[in-house]
């Protein structure tokens, strides 16, 4: 190429394998070269195009091009400068070759580059935000732990985590209070280190419930080797992994020994006042008691004359059939005597399963004799097969007497046809329900209104405890006392219900009375 016009004097063939055009195409039109340039490449080549001319021309540089079947080819040009003997410019020799497929892998390349950039700078940003997360986490979990520590602390239990080796992982203040340990002291040691072997032998087998997916909840007096002897209720509840493994159990474990003595004491305290009602009853049942012993007694006054008056007169056979009769008449007497010492005997508290019909039927035989006396027919319904309830059978049997009683006192000593009583039971729910019906007076509003208070009284020489003591000895055992009106016709109907006696899961029912345990 000559300078500064420059017009090129000579191009090899190899222009038109590079451009589609021929070198004649070139020497005709010298800019057919800024023609067939890349859009991108048109502006740098413009400004070294200007260079060459001045003679500053750079060693080498690169342009793409758009050849004559459209298609886009990178080349690179290699210049040298011819000078005149004066060192003047007078024409540039240069020359091209094609790097096309090498530009493509460089920009194939540079774009993996780039996209694996924006790849990591992502995955950056993400671990970023993940640590941010993960730390957040951690400050969360630690105040949350923290919290729990603080709720746990100050909860009135002893709360723990004991892992499938039983061994605490975590544990409250409380085993601090309990067994003088602290909490760093009891993590890491096993149940059987922390409460002592005689305590561990009690709880070893709900221990091992636990441990086999069931939660179990008991009370025992415990004798920790340390702190003495508590009566608890603990429950364990077992902690499962993802693939429903058992882990190991939380634990809660609460002291029980104030309530169960102040249970015992107002259980005293309600046998006293069950005591007082039913002396109560006594003076109340004196007339009928008189009455009832006075015909077995006068009878055996007039067996006894009769076999004097026989023995005299030597008739032996009629003897022994009069002393049978003298001694139906003692046993009649005894066993009503009997039965009153026994209603009226003080005892102690006895909390335990009892069979509901056979309680029932002792306390309807109690009052039988006064029922036959009144001429009032006393029905006794109680199917077999109730569950067990768990309670002291003299104070429930109290409670059916004085029911009784109430019945009979409302029907009167002349029953009309079709007055009587009626005592059926039968299972409801988690428990029994008994049920004392009379077809006598009914309830006035007045006496609806104030039945179960102290010292309400509808009977003449009543004192007015005994329905006031029953409903307190039924709700001491977990149950109800209510009345309704008979629904077949007039007079009156008591319910009360008792629950079930049932073993705890995971070891027997623990004693009513732990009082002496403790």
């Amino acid at each position: 190429m000559s300078l500064p016009d420059g017009r090129y004097q000579y191009l090899s063939t190899g222009c038109t394998e590079l451009t589609g055009h021929a070198p004649e195409d070139f020497y005709a039109r010298p800019l057919l070269v800024k023609e067939i340039l890349h859009p991108g490449s048109r502006a740098y080549f413009e400004a070294a195009w200007e260079a060459l001319l001045r003679g500053e021309m750079p060693p080498s540089y690169e342009y793409a091009i758009v050849d004559r079947s459209g298609r886009t080819r990178w080349l690179r040009q290699q210049n040298v400068l011819v000078r005149d003997e004066k060192g003047r410019p007078i024409a540039i020799e240069g020359v091209v070759s094609e790097f096309t497929d090498l530009k493509c892998l460089q920009a194939e390349l540079e774009s993996a580059v780039r996209d694996r950039t924006e790849s990591l700078e992502s995955a950056n940003r993400r671990l970023r935000e993940e640590v941010a997360l993960h730390q957040q986490a951690l400050s969360e979990l630690r105040d949350s732990e923290a919290q729990l520590r603080l709720l746990t602390d100050h909860l009135p239990a002893a709360i723990s985590y004991v892992d499938a080796g039983e061994r605490y992982r975590f544990n409250n203040s409380t085993y601090e209070d309990w067994f003088g340990r602290t909490q760093a002291e009891v993590r890491g040691k096993s149940v059987r280190e922390v409460v002592g072997d005689a305590a561990y032998a009690l709880i070893a087998d709900k221990i091992r419930t636990a441990l086999s997916g069931e939660a179990v909840t008991f009370e025992a007096a415990l004798p920790y080797a340390r702190g003495g002897t508590r009566f608890v209720r603990a429950s364990y509840v077992p902690h499962r992994d993802e693939h429903r493994g058992v882990k190991g159990f939380f634990v809660l474990v609460s002291d029980i020994s104030d309530a169960r003595r102040i249970e015992a004491a107002e259980r005293r305290h309600l046998q006293e006042l069950a005591h007082a009602a039913r002396l109560a009853s006594l003076g109340e049942m004196a007339s009928e008691l008189t009455h009832e012993l006075g015909q077995p007694l006068s009878a055996i006054m007039n067996y006894t004359e009769t076999c004097g008056l026989l023995l005299e007169r030597g008739r032996i056979e009629e003897l022994r059939s009069v002393a049978q009769h003298l001694g139906r008449q003692a046993q009649r007497a005894m066993e009503i005597i009997h039965g009153f010492r026994r209603f009226l005997q003080k005892g102690t508290p006895e909390v335990r399963p009892l069979d509901p019909r056979k309680t029932l039927a002792a306390a309807v035989a109690l009052v039988g004799w006064e029922a036959e006396a009144r001429r009032v027919p006393l029905k006794l319904d109680v199917p077999e097969g109730l569950p067990a309830v768990r309670a002291d059978s003299g104070l429930i049997e109290q409670v059916i007497v004085n029911l009784l009683r109430n019945a009979l006192e409302a029907i009167g000593d002349r029953p009309a046809e079709g007055q009587d009583i009626t005592v059926t039971a039968r299972a409801r729910g988690d428990g029994v329900e008994v049920l004392v019906r009379d077809r006598g007076s009914g309830l006035s509003a007045e006496a609806r209104a104030h039945l179960f208070e102290p010292f309400f009284t509808t009977k003449r020489n009543g004192v007015g405890i005994g329905l006031a003591v029953c409903r307190r000895i039924i709700e001491s055992h977990g149950g109800t006392l209510w009345a309704d009106d008979n629904p077949e016709g007039p007079g009156a109907e008591f319910h009360f219900t008792l629950p079930a006696a049932r073993e705890q899961k995971g070891g027997r029912t623990p004693p009513a009375d732990p009082a002496g345990e403790l």
